[in-house]
């Protein structure tokens, strides 16, 4: 049995918004720290990418993706909303490994209404649903129910 190789080093990616009060800001430190500490003790090196723009990119461009995996804590670009799949794209086109789902998988996510259809077509039970283009549902009288954008991309006004 081949052992396992435990000292791989770790980039810790993760994401700080500006917006974020301090003590969520403290909070996500403290958790990075943890999640630091942790990867410390089983034997990995750490850097810990803090992303707090848009910059992901130049971020990544000083490390080489042969020397690093990634553990993507990332959830967003700061000031881009619903970017957590541009976040794998990029590792991906720079051919990073990372943990989590990969562009197609995370894009895909967003349109609940393409998920339903390919759980459906799977014969994979879901809740009843449907989606409506406006906020008139008199057709609907399936309750309780549950409401809510049909893709990451919806704005309530």
């Amino acid at each position: 049995m081949d052992e396992l190789q435990y000292d791989i080093p770790v980039l810790l990616l993760h994401n700080i918004n500006p917006e974020w009060t301090s003590e969520e800001k403290q909070e996500t430190g403290q958790d990075v720290a943890t999640l630091g500490n942790t990867l410390s003790e089983l034997g990995h090196s750490i850097e810990v990418v803090a992303v707090e723009d848009d910059c992901l990119v130049e971020r990544l461009s000083v490390f080489n993706p042969r020397d690093y995996v990634v553990f993507n804590w990332c959830e967003e670009l700061p000031g881009v909303p619903h970017s957590e799949p541009l976040i794998a794209a990029v590792m991906e086109k720079r051919a990073f490994v990372f943990t989590g789902s990969s562009y197609d998988v995370l894009a895909l996510a967003h349109d609940k209404p393409a998920v339903k259809r390919i759980l459906n077509e799977a014969k994979i039970p879901t809740p009843l649903w449907n989606v409506f283009d406006n906020t008139g549902a008199e057709d609907w009288n399936i309750f309780p129910s549950i409401v809510n954008p049909s893709s990451a991309e919806s704005h309530w006004m």
